[in-house]
C-alpha cells in the first residue's frame, strides 16, 4: 500500500493517529513511569505534540475552555519547560499540527466549538506563533484531522461536530489561507452526532479519506475519497450502541487499514478489519473503558505490533491493549493520569526509542505517561559480590554494592536489606541507600563483610526495596568459609577419676513474680455532665439510593431527588444517556431526563431491559452533555 506524507503527524483532538518507527531496545512489556502533570493555563482538553522549536525534542500543545492556545518546550529528560500562552478569545474543542504554509515550520489548528471555526496560528519558527487566523466550518467543530486532501501537496483541514450537522473539509490555498467549507454528510440517522475523526487511506489508491464515530446513530461512516469535488463517497456501518473515539491502524498485518471504536455503553471496542476496497466488517472486541472519550494507536511494547490506548473519564485512567498483530488486543495495564482525560496523544518525548503518551484533561493538566519498556529500575554492581574464601571466625574486608538509578524516573529507596539463608553470616557495614530518593543516574552503596563460624559455603541477598516496578531487587552475597589457620588441636586424653564434691554454691536469683490478682469491683458512676451545645448544621449528605422498578413492558421506571449541585449542567427537561451495570455487565440502557424543582433536580428515566434484573444493588452511569461539555455521574441503584 502507497504511502503519504499526511501519515504520522494527524491529531485529532479526541482522537490521535500516530504511527511513528520506533527502534525498541527491548520488547514486550508495557510500563509506564510515574504520571507526571504540566500546567498550561487552564481547560486543557486538546493536546497534539510537534517539534515546534525545530531542536530535536517533541514539544506539546494544548487548547481548551480558557481561549489559550499554550506550547510547553520539551526537555532531553522527557520533561517540559513553561508555557507559552495564544490568547484566541474562544474555547477550543481540537487540535491539530500541519505545515500550513509549506515553510518547513509546523503549525497549529484548532477547532473552535461555540465559534464555528477553525484557527491557524502559523510558526515563527523559534517554537512562537503569530496571532490566529479563523476560517468558517459547520456548526459546533468538535474534531479536526490534517490530510492532503486534494493532492496538490499543501495540507487540508476536516472538522465533525457531535452537534448534529454534516462534516466539514477546508482546502488550503497553498498559502495557510482557506476558502468556503465543503460539506459531508455521515451517519445513517437524521441526527448522527458525529464524536470522533479520524484519517486513512481505505482503498490503497493513495488519498486519504475520512471516518467519524457517530454516537446517536450507532454506526461509524467511512467517506472515501474519489479526487477533487468528489470527496464524500459514504458508507455507514453499525457498530456498538455509543461510539464516541475511533482510530485508524493495521491491526491484522496485511497492509490493508483497519479501524478500533470505542463504545461507552458496552464498555468495550469493536475492531473492524478493512478489506482494501473501503470496505470494513467487525471481528473482535478490546477494553475500551466505563466511558471512553478518545483513542490513540501506537507500539507501545516495541514489537512492531499495533497496540491502542483509550482515556476513561470513569476513573481518570488511560488503558493500554497490545494486538497480536492478528487483530486481537488484550489489556496490558491501566494507569492513572489527571481528572476526566478527553485526549491523548502518542511521542517518544525523552528520545528514547520508546512512544510515550500524554493527556489533556478538565482540570487543566497534561499527563505525561513515560514508556519504561524492559528498562531495568536499578543497576547493581556488582550482581553477585564473592567474598572468596575466608578462614572460620574471622570477617573479611568489606566489599561494596553499588545501587544505579537507570531507570527514567527518581526512585525512593526504603530498606536495603541482608536476607538468604545464610544472612547472619554477611554483616552489612555501611548503607547510604535505605530511606534515599535517587535521581535518573544518581547512586548509593552498601558495603558488607563476611564472617564465617565454621568451614563451608554460605549464600545471602542484599535485598533493595523501593517503589520501582520490579522491587525488590536483589544483588547476591557468596563466600567459602574456610579451617582457620593455626595447626589442629591434638588429641583429647583419657578422663581421670572424680574429684571430691565440692561447697554449695551461691544462692540462685529470686524467681519470676506471681500472676496479678483478681480485678476489683468497679466503682460507683459519677454524675452526668451537663450537655454541650448544639453544633453547626452539617452540609447536606449524598443523594439518597435510586429506587427503580419493572414495568409490564419490560422497561425500568426509575425516579429520585437530588440535592442542588448534583447536576451542574442539567437545565429544564436536560437529556441523558443512562446505563444500568453489575460487574462490568450492561443490564439496561436508554435515556433519561432532569428537571428541576426549586434548586433540587429531580431524575426519571424509562430504560430497555437487555437482560432481566433481579432485585439487588447495581451502578447506573448517567452522561449528561457530549463532547467536552460532558458530565458522567456514577450512583447506586436498587431495583425492587
Amino acid at each position: 500500500m502507497r504511502k503519504r506524507n499526511w501519515r504520522g503527524s494527524v491529531v485529532l483532538g479526541c482522537v490521535v493517529v500516530w504511527v511513528a518507527v520506533v527502534v525498541p531496545s527491548a520488547l514486550g512489556t508495557v510500563r509506564f513511569a510515574p504520571v507526571t502533570s504540566y500546567s498550561g493555563g487552564g481547560g486543557e482538553e486538546a493536546v497534539a505534540a510537534g517539534d515546534f522549536n525545530r531542536d530535536g525534542i517533541a514539544d506539546l500543545a494544548i487548547a481548551g475552555s480558557a481561549s489559550v492556545v499554550s506550547v510547553l518546550p520539551g526537555t532531553t529528560s522527557g520533561g517540559f519547560g513553561s508555557a507559552q500562552r495564544y490568547v484566541l478569545g474562544f474555547s477550543q474543542a481540537a487540535l491539530a499540527v500541519g505545515d500550513f504554509n509549506r515553510d518547513g515550520k509546523p503549525d497549529l489548528v484548532t477547532a473552535n466549538h461555540n465559534a464555528n471555526t477553525v484557527s491557524v496560528l502559523f510558526n515563527d519558527g523559534s517554537g512562537g506563533f503569530a496571532p490566529p487566523s479563523s476560517f468558517a466550518t459547520g456548526d459546533g467543530p468538535d474534531s479536526v484531522v490534517v490530510a492532503d486532501m486534494n493532492g496538490d501537496g499543501a495540507p487540508d483541514v476536516a472538522t465533525a461536530s457531535s452537534d448534529v450537522g454534516p462534516l466539514s473539509i477546508l482546502l488550503n490555498d497553498g498559502t495557510g489561507g482557506f476558502g468556503q467549507a465543503i460539506y459531508c454528510p455521515v451517519g445513517s440517522g437524521a441526527a448522527s452526532t458525529p464524536r470522533s475523526l479520524a484519517v486513512g487511506d481505505f482503498n490503497g489508491d493513495g488519498k486519504p479519506d475520512l471516518v467519524t464515530a457517530n454516537g446517536a446513530s450507532g454506526d461509524v461512516s467511512v467517506l472515501l475519497n474519489r479526487g477533487p469535488g468528489n470527496y464524500c463517497v459514504l458508507s455507514n456501518l453499525a457498530v456498538g450502541f455509543n461510539p464516541t473515539a475511533v482510530g485508524v491502524g493495521d491491526f491484522n498485518s496485511d497492509g490493508k487499514e483497519d479501524l478500533a471504536v470505542a463504545d461507552s455503553f458496552s464498555h468495550t471496542g469493536t475492531i473492524l478489519l478493512g478489506d482494501g476496497s473501503g470496505a470494513f466488517s467487525p471481528t473482535t472486541t478490546f477494553v475500551s473503558g466505563l466511558a471512553p472519550t478518545s483513542l490513540a494507536v501506537g507500539d507501545f511494547n516495541g514489537d512492531g505490533k499495533a497496540d491502542l490506548a483509550t482515556t476513561d473519564t470513569s476513573d481518570n485512567t488511560v488503558l493500554v491493549s497490545t494486538g497480536d498483530g492478528s487483530g486481537g488486543f488484550s489489556l496490558a495495564g491501566s494507569f492513572g493520569v489527571g481528572v476526566s482525560p478527553r485526549s491523548v496523544t502518542v511521542g517518544d518525548f525523552n528520545g528514547d526509542g520508546r512512544q510515550d503518551l500524554a493527556t489533556g484533561d478538565i482540570a487543566g493538566s497534561v499527563s505525561v505517561l513515560l514508556n519504561a519498556g524492559d528498562i531495568p529500575p536499578f543497576g547493581l554492581s556488582p550482581a553477585a559480590a564473592d567474598f572468596g574464601d575466608q578462614p572460620a571466625g574471622t570477617a573479611s574486608p568489606p566489599h561494596a554494592v553499588t545501587v544505579t538509578n537507570t531507570w527514567i524516573a527518581p526512585l525512593n529507596i526504603s530498606s536495603a536489606t541482608i536476607t538468604g539463608p545464610d544472612s547472619d553470616l554477611f554483616i552489612k557495614t555501611s548503607d547510604n541507600c535505605s530511606g534515599a530518593t535517587l535521581e535518573v543516574g544518581h547512586s548509593c552503596s552498601i558495603h558488607a563483610r563476611f564472617l564465617p563460624a565454621a568451614p563451608g559455603a554460605a549464600h545471602a541477598s542484599i535485598t533493595i526495596a523501593s517503589d520501582s516496578p520490579s522491587s525488590p531487587d536483589a544483588a547476591s552475597l557468596a563466600g567459602n568459609g574456610t579451617m582457620p589457620a593455626a595447626g589442629s588441636p591434638g588429641p583429647i586424653g583419657p578422663q581421670g577419676p572424680a574429684g571430691p564434691q565440692g561447697p554449695a554454691g551461691p544462692s540462685g536469683a529470686p524467681g519470676p513474680a506471681g500472676s496479678a490478682g483478681p480485678t476489683g469491683a468497679t466503682g460507683a458512676t459519677g454524675p452526668a455532665g451537663a450537655k454541650g451545645a448544639t453544633g453547626a448544621q452539617g452540609p447536606p449528605g449524598p443523594a439518597g439510593q435510586v429506587i427503580c422498578r419493572h414495568t409490564p413492558a419490560a422497561m425500568l421506571a426509575c425516579d429520585a431527588l437530588f440535592p442542588p449541585g448534583t447536576w451542574k449542567a442539567a437545565t429544564a427537561a436536560t437529556a441523558a444517556d443512562v446505563t444500568i451495570s453489575r460487574n462490568h455487565r450492561v443490564y439496561a440502557r436508554g435515556t433519561g431526563r432532569l428537571s428541576r424543582i426549586g434548586t433540587s433536580v429531580r431524575f426519571h428515566l424509562q430504560l430497555i431491559q437487555l437482560h432481566r434484573l433481579s432485585r439487588g444493588r447495581y451502578l447506573l452511569t448517567v452522561t449528561i452533555g457530549h463532547g467536552r461539555h460532558a458530565r458522567v455521574v456514577l450512583q447506586t441503584v436498587k431495583i425492587r
